[in-house]
């Protein structure tokens, strides 16, 4: 059985994830999404009580509705369970997701602040950083279509293991989806993917490509447009190109392109 974590705030960036993260679920056999909601309380010692139990019993209406409106688009024995937490958010959903152990956190993405030009909002890249399974960032407006062409974009490094990469390639076998390993790099630098990548993907169709620009962010750009990318992952290490990315200052919607989902991987 697979599970997802979807938390929610109840904003469109929200619900475009879970619309996302339903449709993911219905095509596994016994899925179970966990539609979480964290909230903190803030104001006054003498008040706090009275806050907390106000904004809980908001939290929980909320949820409730959202799940009758979603239950209705669960297909396959796709199960639908709810939760409201009171605490900070990215410590709790970080900490709910290696708890239940799930396959799959799938986030909306939303500029701190409200600033348009960010790609990843302040809590999901605190997600990214904390949680240990596989984050699916989904942008604004982002419409859900099944996925036929998925890019991995790779450095030099080393793959662990086929753990690693085993989320994604569960993905690309159940939409029979073909894999473009994506290299960016100097000439010098061009063929230096890991050979264990490919044994790796061995059950699934993929091919290695290998592009040469000073700027990382921007060959991937120009690859994923040229290739009509349903879905970019990259791999987070404590050290790589992709740390430079989760920095508010760099992480730029126009990095990706607004329409391309994000799945982080861990290598850590």
């Amino acid at each position: 059985m697979k599970h997802i974590l979807v938390p929610t705030d109840f904003s469109e960036h929200a619900k475009t994830a879970l619309d996302y993260a339903v449709n993911i679920a219905n095509q596994f056999a016994d899925c179970t999404i966990h539609l979480v909601h964290v909230y903190e309380v803030i104001g006054e010692t003498g008040m706090m009580a009275d806050v907390s139990q106000f904004i809980s019993t908001q939290v929980e209406e909320s949820l409730s509705k959202l799940v009758a409106e979603t239950k209705t688009s669960l297909f396959h024995g796709t199960f639908l369970v709810a939760k409201a937490i009171e605490g900070s958010p990215i410590d709790l959903i970080s900490l709910y997701a290696d708890q239940l152990k799930v396959d799959y956190v799938v986030m909306g993405t939303q500029g701190a602040s409200g600033l348009k030009e960010i790609f990843l909002g302040t809590n999901t890249l605190g997600v990214i950083k904390k949680v240990k399974a596989p984050v699916l960032a989904i942008p604004k407006n982002c419409k859900y279509q099944p996925l036929k062409k998925i890019t991995l974009a790779i450095d030099s490094n080393i793959v662990s293991t086929s753990e690693v990469v085993e989320s994604m390639v569960s993905l690309a076998k159940m939409y029979q989806a073909k894999v473009n390993v994506l290299h960016v790099g100097k000439a010098k630098e061009l063929a230096t993917i890991d050979a264990g990548v490919d044994i790796y993907l061995s059950e699934v169709n993929h091919a290695f490509h290998f592009t040469q620009d000073k700027n990382v962010v921007h060959g991937i750009h120009e690859f994923i447009k040229k290739e009509t990318t349903d879905l970019l992952c990259l791999i987070r290490r404590k050290r790589n190109f992709l740390s430079s990315l989760f920095h508010n200052s760099v992480t730029k919607k126009e990095a990706f392109g607004s329409k391309v989902p994000l799945l982080v991987l861990h290598d850590l």
